[in-house]
């Protein structure tokens, strides 16, 4: 199932990135931020050790 994940700061809610993250019906939620967070970590927009200040979400629009 496709899903859209937003990532934002914590302390500004600033909109870090939005990815359409595509896993199997059966992924929670945890696994869905988990590829999202990746991704933002692999494009250089997050860091690995700061993960505590963001915020993931599901965009339904």
């Amino acid at each position: 199932m496709q899903r859209k994940i937003q990532i934002l700061e914590k302390e500004t809610h600033n909109c870090i990135a939005q990815y359409l993250i595509n896993l199997r019906d059966s992924s929670t939620k945890q696994d869905y931020f988990a590829k999202a967070w990746a991704n933002a970590v692999s494009e250089g927009l997050v860091e690995t050790t700061n993960e505590t200040d963001y915020e993931m979400k599901f965009v339904f629009r």
